[in-house]
C-alpha cells in the first residue's frame, strides 16, 4: 500500500483493494476453520473495542461537565485520556471537569464509540 500511495494512487482505491484482499484471505480461512469465530469484518469492527480521539471545540455540549455526569459507563465506554494545552491527564478522574479545547481519549467499542462522541459534541444522548 504504502508503494501504490508514493505512486500518487488514489488513497480511497488503495483502501478499497486493501479491504477487499483482507476479505477474500478472511474468506478462504472461514471456509478452513468455521465456527463461532468466523464474524464477518463488519461484525468484528462493530464488537472490538478500539481508542477514538474527540477534540472538544468551543461550543462543544461537554465543556464545563464532569466526566461522572456524562455517564459513559451506562453505554459501555471510559475516559481514558485528556489531553489539556500541553498536559496529558492519564486516567483522569470522575469528579474532571471538561474544557473547551480538550482531546479526550475514549476507549470502547465502535457504535458506544459513535454515542460518546455525539453526546460529548451535541449533548443528546438520543442520536439522530
Amino acid at each position: 500500500s504504502h508503494i501504490l500511495l508514493f505512486m500518487n494512487v488514489n488513497p480511497i482505491q488503495v483502501n478499497k483493494w486493501i479491504h477487499e484482499a483482507r476479505t477474500n484471505r478472511y474468506d478462504l480461512l472461514r471456509m478452513v476453520f468455521p465456527g463461532e469465530a468466523s464474524l464477518t469484518l463488519d461484525e468484528l469492527e462493530t464488537q472490538t473495542e478500539r481508542l477514538n480521539i474527540v477534540d472538544l471545540g468551543p461550543k462543544a455540549y461537554a465543556i464545563g461537565k464532569t466526566i461522572a455526569s456524562l455517564n459513559f459507563e451506562a453505554i459501555g465506554v471510559k475516559i481514558t485520556a485528556i489531553r489539556r494545552n500541553d498536559k496529558r491527564i492519564i486516567d483522569p478522574p470522575p469528579s474532571t471537569e471538561l474544557a473547551a479545547h480538550d482531546i479526550v481519549v475514549l476507549y470502547g467499542a465502535y457504535p458506544n464509540l459513535e454515542k460518546a462522541e455525539w453526546i460529548l459534541i451535541e449533548g443528546d444522548k438520543t442520536k439522530p
